[in-house]
């Protein structure tokens, strides 16, 4: 899949493994042993720039979206991308739902401006009083056919088009 002339997602390979455990904080090899599959966004003669983590739960339920990570911010080609890539592959598996927690207010806006989402506080500040704090984590559930229509015109916006 290819997020903009010079990016591409593809697969986690054995070569990537220093650079995705720098990006998100995992070794990709261990927890590939827990079900965990990894997808790298590359930029020719650059290397990878980005990479995300997602679990396709054997047995069916909701595929689970983790880490998404790019060393190049506000590079939404990238970021969708990445996230499309997890969409297609949960899709092939015979996933038809997926799940995501969104732990920064600033992404959860940008999402909601971008999709059609319906985020639910999971949360919260903590409190001194019986009241609630403010949300400060949402989780995200989404049909993934829906999901990739979706984030395939994002990226068309974007001018990365989907392959």
């Amino acid at each position: 899949m290819e997020a903009s002339a010079k990016v591409m997602i593809r697969p986690y390979r054995s070569e990537d493994r220093a650079r995705v455990r720098e990006l998100l904080g995992v070794d990709p090899v261990v927890e590939a042993a827990g079900g965990l599959r990894v997808q790298v966004a590359e930029e020719v003669g650059t290397g990878v720039l980005g990479a995300v983590v997602y679990r396709l739960p054997e047995g069916g339920g909701d595929a689970q979206l983790g880490a998404v990570v790019s060393a190049l911010p506000e590079r939404w080609d990238v970021f969708y991308g990445l996230v499309r890539a997890t969409a297609v592959d949960a899709l092939s598996a015979g996933h038809k739902t997926a799940v995501f927690t969104v732990r920064d207010r600033r992404l959860l806006d940008k999402i909601a401006r971008d999709f059609r989402v319906e985020p639910k506080p999971c949360g919260w500040e903590p409190s001194t009083t019986n009241e609630l704090g403010a949300p400060v984590e949402w989780q995200v559930e989404v049909d993934l056919a829906d999901a990739l229509a979706q984030l395939d015109r994002a990226l068309e916006r974007l001018g990365a088009g989907s392959a």
